[in-house]
């Protein structure tokens, strides 16, 4: 009995002390498969690390909400960079799905994943699957090189007893690459799913619904490959980033178009998809773009195009449009101060009050765009405000920017 008690003891205290090198304040765990130890792996050590993407990744986020993020801690766990960092590529992995659990939520944290040096972090037909409620994700420095598989998803629900909540599902990808093609996407075209079910207490019908394009991609490029016309489905935020549409045959001329949601028909649809500061080359293909209200442009650059249909719901502000013909923007009513590189011709505004300019004629062109967007949705998780748009396209401080230019977000 002595035996036992004593083996159970020495055990205890390697559990506590293997807790005790767990820092998630100044370290981090580290995922090398060159030199690990699966016996003796700690979370937020970087000296005892781990070999399988998949697990540690899912155990360390468990570590973080089971250890950390607890109700009654929330003042001292708030606020917090956990790191997670890599040596190893996402690549044919035995269970391709990584799932993000991270509940971060009620404590404002984040989690960061990314390659330990200057590198690039491979993530090769694998995906991420984010669960109800997951948080501020963050990758940085990947490279996503799927050939015929989407990247995200959301937990997808058959309950009839609870809606998804849109509030939840947040990823944000920072400097990286994004292989497209027509056998795949950002985010996956299910993971928006519509169901129907009869309340029988209250007799009334209720509709359950899977959001997903809770993207934020900043200071990255996506490149996609072509040998058909394709539906390019938005991330909800794109930033100083470069998209490339690249035909495998050059001589033909696709039809490209921009939309946040699979299928417009669908309710509730997958709304808002703001696109900030980026360069989209068209490869001589068409582009239209969804007609939609909740889709706003600002500051974008748009070239090389066949033709273009911006439809009349979208914002568009400040972008330069390369149209190498005149271009009717009669019926495109919410176009402000934008640069095109050729004519164009506008019959609703032949006085110019919305200051549209072709290179050839800018007499007054300026930050004229002043806009004011007021939305109630408070759960856009945005680090961006309207002194920040401000700044970026007059690379100057606004001084009242709490009043007059506070343009899309609304808090």
């Amino acid at each position: 009995m002595k035996k036992i008690f004593f083996i159970l003891l020495l055990l205890f205290l390697w559990v506590i002390n293997v807790s005790a090198n767990s820092d998630y304040i100044t370290d981090y765990t580290l995922i090398d498969c060159i030199n690990w130890d699966n016996d003796s792996w700690v979370a937020f050590d970087s000296l005892k690390s781990y070999s399988t993407l998949k697990e540690w990744i899912e155990k360390t986020i468990d570590y973080i909400n089971t250890k950390v993020n607890k109700t009654w801690n929330e003042e001292t766990a708030s606020w917090i960079i956990f790191n997670i960092k890599v040596k190893c590529s996402f690549e044919d992995l035995e269970n391709p799905r990584i799932d993000l659990d991270f509940k971060g939520t009620n404590f404002n944290n984040k989690v960061i994943i990314e390659w330990i040096d200057n590198g690039s972090l491979v993530i090769k037909n694998s995906k991420f699957r984010l669960l109800k409620g997951a948080w501020n994700i963050i990758i940085k420095n990947a490279s996503f090189l799927n050939d015929d598989m989407w990247y995200f998803e959301d937990q997808v629900f058959n309950s009839n007893n609870s809606r998804i909540n849109p509030i939840s599902n947040w990823i944000t990808i920072y400097n990286s690459y994004f292989k497209l093609n027509n056998s795949n996407q950002l985010w996956i075209t299910n993971s928006y799913k519509y169901y129907r079910y009869r309340d029988l207490w209250s007799n009334y019908y209720w509709y359950i619904s899977n959001y997903f394009n809770k993207l934020k991609i900043i200071n990255s490029k996506i490149d996609v490959k072509l040998d058909w016309s394709y539906n390019f489905k938005m991330p909800f935020f794109l930033n100083n980033s470069k998209i490339n549409f690249l035909n495998n045959t050059s001589s033909w001329i696709y039809d490209i178009s921009f939309t946040e949601n699979w299928n417009s028909s669908n309710f509730p649809r997958l709304d808002y998809s703001i696109f900030v500061s980026n360069e989209i080359d068209m490869w001589g293909n068409n582009l239209s773009i969804e007609n939609d209200e909740d889709i706003t442009f600002l500051n974008n650059k748009i070239v090389n195009f066949n033709n273009i249909d911006l439809w009349w719901k979208g914002v568009f502000i400040n972008n330069f449009i390369e149209n190498n013909s005149s271009l009717d923007i009669t019926k495109y009513i919410n176009l402000f101060n934008n640069i095109f590189k050729s004519n164009y011709v506008d019959n609703n505004d032949i006085h110019n009050y919305r200051r549209n300019f072709s290179l050839e004629n800018i007499w007054s062109w300026g930050i004229w765009w002043i806009y004011k967007r007021v939305r109630n949705f408070v759960f856009w998780n945005i680090d961006i405000n309207s002194a920040d748009l401000f700044k970026e396209v007059t690379w100057k401080d606004s001084e009242n920017w709490l009043g007059d230019i506070y343009v899309i977000f609304s808090y």
